[in-house]
């Protein structure tokens, strides 16, 4: 990831996104610890709180659904799980993790805020999620979106810091017989996909089937989850993971080291 600029990720839901967005930053963040580094989000879409609930989720094995109950007052843990949920929070206390909730950033608000963080300590990734909910200036949606993507693209190579940019799947693509998206798929792809070093796509082939409707297909396993990079200087391909919908968590069956330790991003 050191030589990588810009990078785009995108998924064709928001709990795919949230789940990819969670499980970066979540393994960066524990391969980092102690190592002087650290992971700067900036999450223009959730409340703190329904963040510190997805981790927590993740990392316990506790439902999320349960979790946000507990976080919100509307429900108690039985003390096995509460237990759980404890030692997680510790834990993501420790991880060398910055997130920011500013709801109106913009690619200013973000360079001033990496900055700021740099001279405090190495900031070694930054995620932004997710590009269109930034407050960017523009006389359209295409030109916020195009002005953001190039300021954080000169943000990632004045910095030498790997930018990971999330959007989201045009919906219109979603009637199609594939679930497989393509760089086309992306709402102005042409522009884009210019910037970043990296497109990466992840769609979920159980939200794609109900979604369509379409009739006579068989179900899809909703634990199957595909990540597709279609844009790469080392070549294109296709991984395929397991996805813990109560939880949000991804995992790879093929590496059971990593499956303990979450998703191999």
């Amino acid at each position: 990831m050191a030589d990588v600029h810009a990078q785009i990720g995108a998924a064709r839901s928001n709990h795919g996104k949230s789940a990819w967005c969670d499980q970066l930053m979540l393994n960066v963040a524990r391969r980092w610890k102690g190592e002087g580094k650290r992971v700067l989000k900036f999450d223009l879409e959730n409340t703190a709180l329904d963040l510190k609930a997805r981790l927590a989720s993740n990392l316990s094995g506790v439902p999320v659904r349960d979790v946000q109950r507990a976080f919100q007052g509307k429900g108690d843990l039985p003390d096995g799980k509460a237990e759980a949920v404890v030692n997680a929070a510790s834990e993501i206390a420790d991880l060398p993790l910055t997130v920011d909730s500013h709801s109106s950033a913009d690619s200013r608000y973000i360079r001033s805020r990496v900055l700021s963080e740099q001279s405090k300590g190495e900031v070694g990734l930054v995620i932004v999620d997710y590009i269109t909910q930034m407050a960017e200036e523009g006389d359209s949606s295409m030109e916020k979106v195009m002005h953001a993507l190039s300021s954080l693209h000169a943000l990632a190579k004045d910095q030498g810091i790997p930018v990971v940019v999330v959007a989201q799947i045009n919906r219109a693509p979603l009637s199609e017989s594939s679930p497989e998206p393509q760089i086309h798929h992306l709402m102005w792809s042409d522009e884009l996909a210019q910037k970043p070093a990296q497109v990466l796509m992840l769609p979920h082939p159980h939200a794609h089937w109900e979604q369509t409707e379409t009739h006579g297909a068989s179900e899809p396993d909703p634990k199957r989850l595909f990540l597709f990079v279609r844009k790469n200087k080392g070549g294109q391909g296709q991984y395929e993971f397991r996805f813990q919908q109560d939880t949000l968590r991804i995992e790879d069956p093929q590496d059971p080291e990593l499956m303990a330790d979450g998703a191999p991003f």
